[in-house]
């Protein structure tokens, strides 16, 4: 893959370069940001050894930007596959990797977003991955992101297709007719899955005689007024490492609303970045529903409480932020109070602030799922066989943060995908007389290990 970097020309304050910057982030696409006073449009130079060679601008621009940078690799026009990965988080991955290197599936990972989906994007280092030691210089592991694209660099060479900028929005049952003996898979197409481009211009139907399930899930909303109308103009779901030292550096506190384990280390990397820069009072505004060490590690919490004795941190428990408020356009704050009850309009506290960080957990999203009425679900999260992958639908298996009871850990998720890959294939040999078409060099494996068996 060419050596890519992009000059990024637009306000940072608005939701299309927030879109830009952050796809460009976690694809590992190094950029510079230039705002051009009075420029409404996001438009994005890429260039090759300091040379401007393609400009992408207008309507659709994180589709151009998949096109030109040729991070899809898709082969044009193939709509049959052996298995489709809903999802490009560890959990999907690792599945994919194994049905690729164990089994020779044709498989395409679908994934909306960038590699390593919400694992890529985790701000504390990786420090009990196995096979991943510490860093000798900083004495820490990876980030998220650095594993994440070390994952993409193995389905890469392993020729596994990937089509990003994309999210699957229907699964059915595929019709008699796409049961196709000359496509180049080798399993009879037992399910269709529809898939649309992020900015909802393109749909199509692709085919799949197997299907995985890692989508993870979406951040939880504040559900407040005046938090769509400042959602990528001060108010932010997640925070990537490029956040912390551009959202530090400007006038004003920064809120983080969240009790967690990553409510915690960001509100501590924000601090640290604050305290390099001599603001030494109030700068970063924890608003914790409960108490600060319900839901946290001992380690982060001692974090916080360091920050919160030096003054840096504000930590605000019990409370709840219940309105992102304006000052002639942008945003300028939250008003908050207690938590439980919600007191009356008149008593919320007014709080002031540069940005706002939402990190309270997420949710699956899994609408999608209704056109195959087996796969079942129980508080939201797709229902498995205990301690398995397997749903009630043949074929289909879930992984990962979707599946209910699922540890949500990156390592977790990396044992559960090749799991779900090993369990497909054993799934295999149960049905390969009716499930893989014949005269292919997958019917005469199976074939033989079932005869291996007699």
């Amino acid at each position: 893959m060419p050596n890519w970097t992009a000059r990024v020309h637009g306000d940072h304050h608005t939701k299309e370069v927030l879109r830009v910057e952050r796809f460009l982030q976690l694809n590992d696409i190094a950029y510079e940001l230039r705002e051009p006073q009075g420029q409404e449009k996001v438009v994005v130079d890429l260039l090759r050894d300091g040379e401007v060679v393609a400009t992408v601008k207008g309507e659709g621009v994180i589709a151009e930007l998949i096109a030109k940078l040729g991070l899809a690799t898709r082969k044009e026009n193939q709509k049959y596959y052996d298995l489709i990965v809903v999802g490009g988080g560890p959990a999907g991955m690792s599945a994919a990797l194994n049905a690729r290197t164990l089994y020779n599936w044709e498989t395409l990972i679908v994934e909306n977003n960038a590699p390593g989906g919400t694992a890529g994007t985790v701000l504390n280092p990786i420090d009990n991955y196995l096979g991943v030691p510490p860093d000798d210089k900083s004495g820490h592991g990876p980030l998220g992101a650095e594993l994440a694209h070390t994952w993409m660099r193995q389905i890469n060479d392993w020729g596994i297709q990937w089509l990003p900028g994309y999210q699957v929005t229907g699964l059915a049952h595929a019709d008699a007719d796409h049961r196709e003996p000359d496509d180049p898979t080798s399993l009879y197409a037992e399910y269709k899955v529809t898939i649309t481009s992020r900015d909802g211009r393109t749909t199509e139907e692709l085919h799949a005689g197997m299907v995985l399930i890692a989508t993870g899930r979406k951040p939880r909303l504040l559900n407040c007024p005046g938090e769509e109308q400042f959602l990528g103009r001060g108010v932010y779901y997640g925070a990537l490492y490029a956040d912390v030292e551009r959202a530090a550096a400007a006038d004003g506190p920064v809120g983080i609303v969240g009790g967690g384990d990553t409510a915690a280390v960001a509100a501590t990397l924000f601090a640290q970045q604050k305290e390099k820069l001599g603001d030494a009072y109030h700068q970063v505004v924890m608003f914790v529903r409960s108490y600060l060490a319900k839901d946290m590690v001992r380690a982060n919490l001692d974090n916080v409480k360091k920050y919160a004795d030096l003054g840096i941190i504000d930590v605000r428990e019990g409370k709840a932020v219940y309105e992102c408020v304006e000052y002639e356009g942008k945003f300028d704050g939250v008003r908050f109070g207690d938590a439980d009850p919600k007191p009356p309009e008149d008593l919320l506290e007014p709080c002031s602030l540069s940005s706002l960080y939402v990190l309270i957990g997420a949710d699956p999203d899994l609408g999608w799922l209704k056109g195959v009425p087996e796969v079942t679900l129980e508080d939201g999260y797709v229902r498995t066989e205990t301690g398995l992958t397997y749903t009630g639908a043949p074929g289909i298996h879930a992984v990962g943060d979707i599946r209910y009871g699922s540890t949500r850990r990156i390592s977790a998720a990396v044992g559960e995908g090749g799991a779900g890959a090993i369990e497909m294939h054993e799934r295999l040999k149960l049905v390969w007389d009716t499930a893989i078409k014949p005269q292919t060099a997958m019917y005469e494996y199976y074939k033989a290990l079932a005869n291996e068996k007699k």
